[in-house]
């Protein structure tokens, strides 16, 4: 239940947890989930979520702070609880650290002693090394603030039809005057500035900006596509990507998916092709595809081999499908569109037409299903490359393959989300 009136409390901050919070142990001796702290800090904090055996609480004052404490890199955001940048406190080097400890706990605590051991087996870690370090992302500052890296920002408009975001586990919306953290193309829009705006949306909507980097950022609301906000803009956007040496431009419906900072396609799209190792005349399937980022450079590789994808977003499947062109006519590629489950995977093995040499995928935040993953394990895939973006349906999503007889070859992890508690990892398996 929430807490009417906020308990206040003096408590020593523990180890960091997935969702951007420190552990605590309250007076009564309930578990603590606390934001805004670092571990080893002495602070004042009031609870805002209260339950039987835990609560959720907030840091109202530092008393003793941790030297990875920085200056606010959004004062406005932390000072109103807004989500989104939960680590934007914390210097971005530990940054890494936090979440290279978070990924060490969850790899334990969900993927088990079995997942534990090959990941050890691979990256070499001791045992009072992090499993896995997660990496700045190539073409940051290590030590710069990384603000301005995000090419996609989603608002929520309150009653009063200004654009801002939602407290942390909390329905209010904040109205905001600045965004930091969007890129320089996404400020230029003023969404935040200019009343004529109020025209485009209603209030209680979600409302994106996008800032492709082949076309005119755009806002996008129920009304429609605007760069301006009297200039409706273009049906699809361009996003253009240059990896392992070569470049690709991607025509993609507003308000699709695509990935959020500026260097991420690249990033991703590198440590994917390393992982799927095609050669001249492989079978390979590619799960939750989207628009067709990683499919057109495996495209490339795939030397008189066949490469069949599945997508359940009909409009990225459009877009997958324009840039795929040549090698779908060619019959190189087929794209399909359709629910992502068991009876799918064995569905795409048997279009192949041949054993399937490598699997890909890249599942939502909530991984993929133990079915899916079953049934992958079932073909005669020798090679597998996951992408997740969730520490926890990762190291599920890891355990089921590791069961199903397949073992980690390499595993990687990325800050690809600056001043928040997420990042991106790529792990590549082979059949043991």
């Amino acid at each position: 239940m929430e807490a009417s009136q906020p308990t206040i409390e003096t408590v020593t901050l523990g180890k960091p947890v997935h969702g951007g919070a420190c552990l605590a142990r309250s007076g009564d001796g309930r578990t603590l989930f606390v934001r805004g702290g670092l571990p080893g800090e002495t602070v004042r904090i009031a609870l805002t979520s209260e339950h039987k055996k835990f609560a959720w609480a907030d840091v109202t004052e530092v008393l003793e702070p941790s030297v990875h404490r920085v200056p606010h890199v959004w004062p406005e955001a932390e000072a109103e609880g807004v989500g989104g940048v939960e680590l934007g406190h914390v210097a971005p080097s530990y940054q890494r650290e936090w979440k290279s400890e978070v990924l060490g706990e969850q790899l334990q605590r969900i993927g088990g002693d079995r997942v534990v051991a090959q990941v050890r087996a691979v990256t070499g870690a001791s045992e009072d090394e992090p499993l896995v370090v997660v990496e700045p992302t190539p073409g940051d500052s290590a030590g710069g603030d990384l603000l301005g890296r995000r090419t996609r920002v989603q608002l929520v408009i309150d009653e009063q039809g200004r654009p801002g975001m939602r407290r942390y586990r909390s329905h209010d919306v904040v109205p905001l005057t600045e965004l930091p953290i969007a890129t320089g193309g996404l400020k230029s829009l003023k969404v935040l500035e200019k009343p004529a705006w109020k025209k485009r949306w209603t209030a209680g909507e979600r409302i994106a900006l996008e800032d492709p980097n082949g076309s005119a950022p755009v806002l996008v609301s129920s009304t429609g596509v605007f760069t301006g906000p009297g200039t409706f803009g273009p049906p699809k956007s361009t996003w253009i990507v240059t990896a392992a040496g070569r470049t690709h431009s991607f025509s993609v419906r507003p308000g699709s998916f695509w990935q959020t900072h500026v260097e991420a396609p690249a990033v991703l799209v590198e440590a994917v092709l390393e992982g799927a190792q095609v050669r001249p005349g492989d079978v390979v399937v590619e799960l939750y595809a989207g628009s067709g980022l990683f499919s057109r450079f495996i495209a490339d590789e795939l030397e008189g081999g066949q490469l069949l994808t599945l997508e359940g977003n009909k409009s990225a499947v459009k877009s997958a499908g324009k840039v795929l062109e040549p090698e779908i006519e060619s019959g190189r590629v087929q794209v399909f569109q359709g629910r992502i489950d068991g009876k799918a995977v064995a569905e795409l093995a048997e279009a192949s037409g041949s054993p399937i040499d490598t699997i890909i995928l890249d599942p939502p935040r909530s991984g993929a299903e133990k079915a899916v993953v079953e049934a992958l394990c079932a073909t005669e895939a020798s090679r597998v490359v996951l992408v997740s973006c969730d520490p926890a349906s990762g190291a599920r999503d890891l355990s089921d393959f590791v069961s199903g007889g397949f073992r980690i070859e390499s595993i990687r992890a990325w800050d690809l989300f600056p001043h928040t508690h997420h990042f991106e990892i790529v792990t590549t398996l082979v059949r043991d």
